[in-house]
């Protein structure tokens, strides 16, 4: 009976130590969902539209990484068609930023709409990012273009009339940063235009060589595919 009673005491025992560690387990988890939650909502993306006044301020968030807005801005009427970013676009390790957007004014004025995404990288392949912009403005109207990678100017430029450029700049990328985008648009009265912008990585040179050397190759396989049937 001694004997029975041991067995018992020694295996109630292990159960409360296995539950103990299954609690354990399941404490993890949920701090773990917790913190993915958390960093979730922190890089979500966000779109500020600013006239200098304080009352007309508009801020937008998405976790979808896409954001857009229509309406009226004080003096500005302005159309978000799409700011778009990962995972709708590229993703961390593979970072992209396209714009769409028009406006028009009848009274003039500043306004400044900045795009931002936290949680990019790492990415340890890209050598530096290049920006393909187009679009057109009417009026005297003028609209700068600048892109920030972990808060450090990338490349700026200011267009007018009917504008195509492309931006591209070398940069050695932390292991996470944010990508922040910035148009401001100057307007004298009657005036507006749209801009198009679209930020994709450019891969080391060793990642080009790589490529090539590949290419390369393509003729040397074909050749011994043919040989061999």
């Amino acid at each position: 009976m001694k004997t029975n009673s041991s067995t018992k005491l020694s295996l109630i025992k292990k159960e409360v130590k296995t539950m103990k560690r299954f609690s354990g387990i399941m404490i993890m988890m949920v701090a773990v969902l917790l913190l993915m939650a958390n960093v979730q909502s922190a890089n979500a993306l966000t779109m500020t539209l600013d006239d200098g006044v304080a009352a007309d301020l508009v801020t937008i968030t998405s976790s979808t990484g896409i954001v857009s807005y229509t309406g009226a801005i004080g003096s500005f009427y302005f159309t978000m068609n799409g700011a778009v970013t990962k995972d709708a676009l590229g993703s961390a390790t593979d970072p992209m930023m396209s714009v769409t957007s028009h406006f028009n004014t009848t009274k003039g004025g500043t306004l400044t709409v900045t795009i931002s995404e936290d949680g990019f990288g790492p990415t340890p392949s890209i050598g530096g990012f290049m920006n393909s912009l187009g679009g057109s403005t009417y009026g005297n109207a003028t609209i700068s273009d600048a892109t920030y990678i972990n808060g450090t100017l990338l490349y700026t430029g200011t267009y007018g009339g009917s504008f195509s450029d492309i931006q591209s700049s070398a940069f050695s990328t932390p292991d996470t940063y944010p990508i922040t985008e910035v148009l401001k648009i100057s307007a004298p009265g009657n005036s507006g235009g749209s801009i198009d912008a679209n930020m994709q990585p450019v891969p080391e040179p060793s990642t080009f060589l790589l490529l090539g050397l590949g290419l390369c190759g393509v003729p040397f396989l074909r050749k011994k595919f043919r040989s061999n049937s």
